[in-house]
């Protein structure tokens, strides 16, 4: 026999061994198809269950999904709304941010012209305090200028009731040398019409009568500011530059000097007054 025969027969054997196996399977397994159809039955019917189960369900699933979505919906709505109404928020808070911006831009340039302010008036405060210090020193040296001037005061207020009590004195004396000058008028006036056949014209004048040291005296009808208006003229022997004294009750008030003369008054220019005079008050050309 040769080796190709062995070989043959080798695989032949194998052949046989193997379709043994092969029948004792198949015919295992045919004992079991019934079995397995009834699971497979069986199976097909539960899946179809459970298919009716899932088909209800996705039903069930697909209605809350619809149901689902429709309130996503409007959430979404809503939600588009809110987005609208914050955005128009945000662009009036961004416009107020804006405002806000503008402002603070304004308060920091007023807090710094205020800052520049309140450094002004530290600065002036301490000027004017520096000023109050100084004033404060010459206030000192004038309240003693003060008290110096009091006591100088006094002192011509003694003078000055020496000089009233001199004045009320030669007041008196006016008073009385009027009276003499009444007197000494009409002794004048008597002479006068005794004379007047021996003298040209036959008049005696005032001016002889002032010549012969007989004082004139009156008293003002007005005043104009320096001026003064008298009521004696060149009929009682007025003359132009002419000196008259002013006084008030037995005060002596200052000079009146003569600048316009008329016969029955003149006007004169006030000068050293010490008072205001006025209307009433009395002149005359000597004490």
């Amino acid at each position: 026999m040769s080796v190709l025969t062995k070989v043959f027969a080798l695989m032949l054997s194998l052949l046989s061994i193997f379709l043994c196996g092969v029948i004792v399977v198949f015919v295992t397994n045919t004992a079991d198809w019934k079995k397995a159809y009834e699971e497979q039955v069986t199976y097909r019917e539960a899946a179809q269950v459970q298919a009716a189960v899932a088909s209800e369900s996705q039903a069930q699933t697909v209605a809350r999904l619809d149901k689902l979505i429709s309130s996503l919906q409007n959430q979404i709505l809503s939600l588009e709304k809110e987005k609208a109404q914050l955005q128009s928020q945000l662009d009036t808070s961004q416009v107020a941010k804006a405002q806000a911006e503008n402002k603070s831009s304004t308060a920091v340039g007023l807090s710094k012209s205020l800052q520049d302010t309140i450094a002004n008036m530290f600065k002036a405060q301490q000027d004017i305090q520096s000023e109050l210090d100084k004033n404060h020193q010459q206030m000192i040296v004038a309240q003693t200028r003060v008290i110096d001037l009091e006591r100088a005061l006094d002192s011509e207020r003694v003078k000055s009731a020496q000089l009233n009590t001199l004045s009320r004195q030669r007041l008196e004396q006016i008073h009385e040398l009027e009276n003499d000058n009444a007197a000494i008028r009409s002794r004048l006036q008597a002479v006068a019409l005794q004379s007047e056949e021996l003298r040209p014209g036959g008049q005696v004048t005032q001016t002889r009568v002032q010549e012969a040291g007989v004082p004139i005296s009156g008293q003002i009808t007005g005043i104009d500011d320096s001026l003064a208006a008298i009521s004696v003229g060149s009929s009682s022997g007025v003359r132009k530059d002419m000196t008259f004294y002013v006084y008030r009750n037995d005060q002596y008030l200052g000079n009146l000097l003569i600048t316009h003369v008329e016969p029955t008054e003149a006007v004169g220019r006030m000068i050293g007054m010490q008072g205001s005079a006025m209307a009433g008050d009395k002149v005359t050309t000597g004490f």
